[in-house]
């Protein structure tokens, strides 16, 4: 078997600060501080049941794919829906890019 063998830049790689965090707040808790989580989105929680489901029932009805990089038209729409029902007296123009999802940066 050929061993592999990466280029010299990879050794600048470093760690994802968010796992650093966590270890540095898991030391903090086995010292018994009271810590709330929330540096790699991870929930103190199980998955609520209906979630489950739901999930459940879009992969049984074939949703086994990612979805469309820009999003879900109907998803991109519900701000702007809420921005106009709650009377903020704002518009959106997500059509243009206005919204972003987590884990995105947007540059408008």
């Amino acid at each position: 078997m050929r061993e592999l063998r990466l280029a010299k830049r990879m050794a600048r790689l470093g760690t994802e600060t968010a796992f650093e965090v966590l270890v540095k707040a898991r030391a903090l808790e086995a010292k018994g501080r009271d810590i709330v989580h929330l540096e790699i989105g991870e929930p103190d929680f199980d998955t609520p049941g209906n979630v489950i489901e739901a999930a459940c029932d879009a992969l049984h009805k074939g949703f086994t794919h990612y979805g469309p990089s820009a999003g879900m038209p109907p998803l991109r729409e519900m701000p702007e829906m809420l921005f106009r029902d709650a009377s903020f007296g704002l518009t959106s123009k997500w059509r243009a890019g206005g919204f972003t999802r987590a884990g995105s940066c947007w540059r408008g």
